[in-house]
């Protein structure tokens, strides 16, 4: 597929250093050492007047090249751009302990090593959009200072806020690059009973100068080991489920946003970051959002990021078990209703203020009394980008691009092609007004794929490769 599609291309003007060669012609009648010869008006040449002409369109072309390569990052846009990428265990060239065996120094780990690493990730991302995308949001790196170095290989075009989150614990953690002002941060943390933690989930609200933008960035709980791991990413799901109907005005607060107990936190110091890095963080809700809140249909939404569950994982499931991205559809939905007749709890997770399920659409069958309740530990699907017109489920429903994308997958694993890597665009993009859905993308294209299509793993050993997953794009427009 043209690599081209990704709709990219033509969003701003190209900077002059991707313009061809423009040489214009010398003015006829000057001489070498810069003197004039003395002509009259009358005796101006045809050669004189056309190479006045090309050198006035010249200067217009470049003039136009400024003011297009300054609209993407000084002027309101009509079009924003954000990338995902999980860059496959980004490491820096310091050893502390917690890195993965392959990235110490006994295994030929080096300094020099990464630091080549962050620039081919820059020089990849370069070649597939050559402005950057505006929101870059990134799985799987260790700290703040590989945000800081890939951050300075973009040179002119570096971004002027970042946001870093990981566990105190843990190896790596997420983290985002934007042109648009933080207006507020905080990474939320779940602990199920018995003490074991959640990776965090950074959200983000973004001041676009247009519609606020709210980014959840994601990395949930890998479905590899030999443990049932469905329960952590539902747990994932619970806390922003529950954080977006916050955020809508569908349930009131409880404490959730205060409470360490529910495992939200705002200050950056629980965050992992420290003082002085570039950000211009309120930590306070957008009075735009604020406003909003008497009607769940508003609202500009995305979580994005590695979810380790593919968009159909129901159906990859056989439809036998409640997953964490769930269909709202009628099988679906039937077997939320023999679970909750075998009295299952949906989840065991720690939040305050109770349990608020969301109800559903009625499933009439034999023996069945409608309503039921969907879990509130899950991120619902709907089977197209329409909105749904059940009032009972209005801004609480996700679309995936995946189900209807041209595109196999962004992780291949176990010779099939898997799509964990997701930006779920809320119906609040969906609703005719604001930021909208425009189109959405995949990275395929050297140097992220080989020959056959396939993602070009790294390799820390030998240096080669770029990332074991394929970065995705999703365009949106702005709609008065």
């Amino acid at each position: 597929m043209d690599s081209g599609w990704y709709l990219g291309r033509g969003i701003s003007s190209p900077s002059k250093k991707e313009l061809p060669g423009l040489i214009c012609p010398a003015f006829p009648g000057r001489t070498p050492q810069g003197g004039r010869k003395r002509r009259g008006l009358s005796a101006i040449s045809i050669s004189t007047f056309v190479a006045f002409v090309c050198l006035w369109i010249c200067c217009f072309v470049l003039l136009s090249c400024d003011i297009g390569q300054n609209f993407q990052t000084k002027q309101p846009q009509e079009q924003l751009t954000l990338v995902t990428w999980n860059l496959q265990a980004l490491f820096d060239g310091s050893e502390t302990g917690t890195e993965y065996a392959d990235y110490r120094h006994s295994k030929g780990w080096t300094p020099e090593k990464y630091l080549e690493r962050i620039s081919q990730i820059q020089e990849a991302l370069a070649g597939w959009l050559p402005q950057g995308p505006d929101i870059l949001a990134l799985e799987e790196i260790e700290n703040k200072e590989i945000l800081e170095a890939l951050n300075g290989c973009f040179k002119e075009k570096a971004y002027p806020y970042a946001v870093f989150s990981k566990n105190a614990d843990a190896a790596l953690g997420i983290g985002v690059l934007s042109r648009y002002r933080i207006i507020d941060q905080r990474s939320h943390f779940g602990y199920r009973q018995g003490g074991e933690g959640q990776r965090p989930i950074l959200e983000l609200m973004l001041d676009t100068g247009k519609e606020p933008l709210v980014v959840f960035v994601c990395h949930w709980k890998s479905k590899k080991g030999k443990d049932d791991t469905e329960r952590f990413r539902r747990d994932s799901a619970a806390i922003i489920q529950r954080r977006i109907r916050e955020l809508l005005g569908t349930i009131d607060n409880h404490g959730l946003i205060q409470s360490p107990a529910a495992g939200t936190v705002k200050n950056k110091e629980d965050t992992g970051l420290k003082q002085g890095y570039p950000q211009e963080n309120q930590n306070r809700e957008s009075e735009a959002i604020a406003g909003r809140r008497d009607d769940p249909s508003l609202g500009a939404i995305l979580v994005v990021g590695d979810l380790n569950e593919n968009y159909d994982e129901f159906e990859r499931q056989g439809k036998t078990r409640i997953t964490a991205l769930l269909p709202t559809t009628e099988e679906a939905g039937r077997l939320v209703q023999l679970q909750q007749r075998k009295k299952e709890r949906r989840s065991s997770f720690n939040l305050r203020g109770g349990d608020y399920p969301l109800e559903g659409p009625s499933l009439k069958g034999p023996g069945e009394a409608p309503p039921f309740f969907w879990p509130e530990d899950v991120l619902l699907l709907r089977d197209s980008f329409q909105i749904s017109q059940d009032e009972t489920l209005r801004g609480l429903t996700f679309y995936s691009p995946w189900q209807e994308s041209p595109f196999a997958g962004s992780y291949w694993y176990k010779e099939a092609w898997e799509t964990i890597d997701h930006v779920l665009l809320h119906s609040s993009l969906g609703d005719g007004k604001g930021w909208e859905f425009a189109s959405f993308g995949v990275a395929q294209q050297a140097p992220f794929v080989n020959e056959e299509g396939y993602p070009v793993v790294y390799n820390p050993r030998t240096g080669t490769g770029v990332s074991d997953h394929l970065p995705l794009l999703v365009v949106l427009k702005y709609v008065e």
